[in-house]
């Protein structure tokens, strides 16, 4: 069932476990991209940095599915999500390479998963923090392509 904004009708309800200043201060300030998806990977809450990072608007996310949103890594998350439920265990240091909707040009993020619980230790969702390492990335090539240059010009030396 659907409530009059397309979404479901539980993700209603969903949204009331978030409604922390504390929590949306957190959110609102983090320099990196944060989100908190449900079981059935829908996005309970997303920072505006994370809607930078892949350039779709936090209200185009709330209530809706990672494979709405973010197709080409619907499958990964989905994994990444249900075995967060089934052991309970976060997943962390997994890099995501991929462009963004609305630019071109690869990008690289490091993404760590945890569980989160209700006081009952039942597990109701799963933290996702993404930050963005495109230029790390991008300098590490260029140390390495110096270095093989380097490497070349000694060996051309000797």
């Amino acid at each position: 069932m659907s409530t009059s904004t397309g979404r479901p009708a539980a993700f209603k309800s969903e949204v009331l476990l978030f409604p922390q200043p504390a929590l949306q201060l957190i959110y609102d300030t983090a320099p990196i991209g944060l989100a908190c998806l449900s079981p059935d990977c829908r996005y309970l809450q997303i920072n505006q940095r994370l809607t930078e990072i892949c350039g779709i608007s936090v209200e185009d996310h709330l209530g809706r599915s990672v494979r709405d949103c973010v197709p080409a890594l619907a499958d990964s998350v989905e994994a990444i999500v249900q075995s967060i439920i089934a052991t309970g265990e976060p997943v962390t240091g997994i890099e995501v390479a991929g462009q963004r909707a609305d630019a071109g040009g690869d990008r690289s993020w490091i993404t760590y998963w945890h569980p989160l619980r209700a006081p009952s230790g039942e597990i109701v969702a799963v933290n996702v923090a993404a930050e963005e390492i495109t230029e790390r990335k991008r300098s590490e090539r260029e140390i390495r392509a110096a270095r093989d240059a380097a490497e070349k010009a000694l060996h051309h030396l000797q």
